[in-house]
Order: structure tokens, then C-alpha cells, then sequence
């Protein structure tokens, strides 16, 4: 190969060249940036720059040699051999999609995905300032929090019957709903928003969720999933058109793990797939044999309230629900019988790291797990196995 086009210009593009060069590629790489902006890294923009904190978020692009970074150039097409833009097309031997997610929006509302976001926001979290937000999943729960502390006066809509609904059961996403009292923030729940200008809020934030952000791919040939747009790879990251791979949150991957395909939007999946697709597509027709397929055990994070929600694993809804602890660091497991044993498939904890650092070492390796033991939350989880 002579040369590669990444199209995106986030976390999974940035690991994407880099996992290129450390496997000896010396041919040139084109990096596409739709925004007008070097490639950085999303999480702090909910966390660290909503409350004003000193944070470096662009990625060191001195760390990854011969890269030509074009910034404010967005892909406007993809066909064999070239990726197309407004300022012309491109040859190429191999594409790495990596365009990210687009946020869901409501007329009206403002959203939260780029660092112009981030700091329109931001200016706006002003003492006293009346700010509503839409929906209380991830994004919603973490602005809300940081709207608080900046002293607005902050109401949540939330059109479930309880927060985070599409990631926790409905109990344990109303666990999380004493956090919003507790900062005298309005959490509304089971009520949709229709009409966001009868809301008269300073500011309206759409946190609803967020699409592949696939849509220069339309007339590519390339194949999508229908419910969500996202590219269609198998289990080392490749399309359906040959020399094209995707990673990050446009991507839905096969699980063999799971026996089901996977899209995770978080920066876990856009940190360590890349390596595994930038592989499979300097080996060609040789990736079966000589490149390990991506199956990892799913984790996320969402820091919220001054707590630390996290998630590792998936469940399926067959899987039995055994709770380790419910207090106010809470811990709850999920689990489904095998040849070898019971296996953890998905953790959820509140600020218990350890028990989440050592559930997912176990889930990684397939070890068998004792329910009985893993409910005592006094037994660390590295002891309740079967093996």
C-alpha cells in the first residue's frame, strides 16, 4: 500500500495512524478532519471543560511521524480506490472510517459533541442561568451536574420512567435520581418535550443520544446497518468493500464472545480497535491467519454528582441478575450458565473500581464465577471463581 486515508479526526483516527506507523507502514497517510480543529479527545469536554478545569485535549500529532493532517475537510463520498471531498478526490489503497457519531438534536436545541460545543456551553453556564436538558442518559446526567455546580437553575426531561434507561435496569437508574435532588436540579421523568420554545430556558441541550455519522457513505456500495447507519465489519474490522475497515462508534463489529454484533460508543472501543483493524488491513487477504480478531469485553465510564458510574461486559436478557451490593456504592452483576460454568457477563458499579478491575480481568479470560460468592460483597470477585 501506498497510501491511506483515515477519515475522522477524534481518538479513533488518532490510534488508527498511530497503530499504522508502529507496524511499519511507510507510506503516506491522510488524515481528514471535519472540524477545524487537530485531532483531540471527547470525554473532558462534558467533564473537565464544562467546569472550567485546565485540560490538554488535542492529541500530540508529533507522536505519530508523516502524517497529512487536513483539518476542515469532511469525506463527502466513498469509491473503490478513492475517498471523495469538496475539494476533490483522493486515491488511496486502503480507508480507515472513522467518523465518530453524530448527536441527535430537537429544533431548537443545542448539543454537545465538538469542542465549539464544549466552549458555547461552557460561556453559557452562567449563576442563575435557567438551563434545560433533554433526555437523562450519559451526556444529560454529566451537563446537568456540571449546570449545577455553576449555580444555574437546571431541569431535566427525561421521557423513560427512570435516568439511564437505555443502559440500566429501571431501579438502578433510579438509584441516580437522589443525585439530582440532592443539587436541587428538577429531574423530570417520564415526560417528553414537544415544543423546546414553550420551555423560555436560557439554554436547551439535546442529550438524546447519537447516530453513525455515516452518511457520505450512501452511495458508496458499503454495507449499513439498517437500524442505526452504522458500517457493517466483521470480527477484524473490515467492510464489505475491500480495503476499507472502520473503528469507533460509527462501527458494529461480530462478537464471537457475545455471538452478536456490537456498537459501543465509548473511548475504550475507540482506543484498542484501531490497532486490530489497522492490521487486518496492511495484511490483505492474510488477515484471517495472521491478525487476532477484536472481541474485548465492552467497559464505560460516566463520572456524574461526584460519582463514578461504570459498566463492563453485555447482557443478554435471558442473563440472571445477582446483586452484590446496595448501598450507596453499589455493585450489581449479571450472569449466564456454560460448558466451564457460570459466567459474569456484564458488571454495573458506583464507585467500586476494584471490583470492576478484577470482574473484568475474570470476564476477559472466560473464568467461571461463583453467584453465591460473588453476592458477599466482602469476598473480593478475584475469589469467587470456579477454577
Amino acid at each position: 500500500m501506498q497510501r491511506i486515508v483515515i477519515v475522522g479526526g477524534g481518538l479513533a483516527g488518532f490510534e488508527a495512524a498511530r497503530a499504522l506507523r508502529t507496524l511499519n507502514f511507510t507510506g503516506e497517510i491522510v488524515m481528514l478532519a471535519a472540524e477545524d480543529e487537530p485531532p483531540y479527545d471527547r470525554p473532558p469536554l462534558s467533564k473537565d471543560v464544562l467546569a472550567w478545569r485546565e485540560v490538554t485535549v488535542h492529541f500530540d500529532m508529533t507522536a505519530v511521524a508523516d502524517v497529512d493532517l487536513r483539518v476542515g475537510t469532511a469525506a463527502s463520498g466513498l469509491e473503490q480506490g478513492a475517498v471523495l471531498t469538496d475539494a476533490g478526490s483522493i486515491e488511496c489503497d486502503g480507508v480507515v472510517i472513522a467518523t465518530g457519531s453524530t448527536p441527535i438534536a430537537l429544533p431548537g436545541t443545542s448539543t454537545l459533541r465538538t469542542l465549539a460545543d464544549a466552549h458555547r456551553l461552557r460561556d453559557s453556564l452562567e449563576m442563575g442561568a435557567e438551563i434545560v436538558i433533554v433526555g437523562a442518559g450519559w451526556i444529560g446526567a454529566e451537563v446537568a451536574y456540571a449546570a449545577a455546580e455553576n449555580g444555574c437553575s437546571v431541569t431535566v426531561y427525561e421521557a423513560a420512567d427512570s435516568p439511564l434507561s437505555a443502559a440500566l435496569p429501571p431501579d438502578l437508574g433510579m438509584r441516580t435520581a437522589q443525585w439530582y435532588e440532592q443539587l436541587g436540579i428538577d429531574l423530570r421523568l417520564g415526560e417528553r418535550v414537544d415544543d423546546v420554545t414553550a420551555l423560555g430556558a436560557d439554554v436547551v441541550l439535546a442529550g438524546l443520544g447519537a447516530r453513525p455519522a455515516t452518511s457520505f457513505l450512501g452511495s458508496s456500495g458499503i454495507e449499513l446497518r439498517p437500524q442505526d447507519g452504522a458500517v457493517v465489519v466483521d470480527s477484524r474490522l473490515r467492510s464489505s468493500l475491500p480495503g476499507v475497515v472502520a473503528v469507533g462508534d460509527c462501527a458494529a463489529w461480530w462478537s464471537t464472545r457475545y455471538d452478536t454484533r456490537l456498537r459501543v460508543e465509548h473511548w475504550d472501543t475507540a482506543l484498542h480497535a484501531p490497532a486490530v483493524a489497522a492490521a487486518a488491513l496492511l495484511a490483505g487477504d492474510d488477515a484471517d491467519s495472521r491478525v487476532d480478531p477484536y472481541d474485548p469485553v465492552p467497559y464505560f465510564w460516566s463520572d456524574q454528582f461526584g460519582h463514578t458510574i461504570q459498566y463492563v461486559g453485555h447482557r443478554g436478557a435471558s442473563d440472571r441478575r445477582v446483586d452484590r451490593c446496595e448501598e450507596a456504592d453499589w455493585a450489581v452483576g449479571w450472569f449466564r450458565d456454560s460448558d466451564v460454568g457460570p459466567q459474569l457477563t456484564a458488571l454495573a458499579v458506583v464507585d467500586r473500581p476494584r471490583d470492576l478491575t478484577q470482574a473484568r480481568r475474570l470476564m476477559t479470560a472466560a473464568t467461571p464465577i461463583d453467584p453465591e460468592k460473588f453476592a458477599d460483597a466482602s469476598n473480593a470477585i478475584k475469589t469467587c471463581t470456579l477454577a
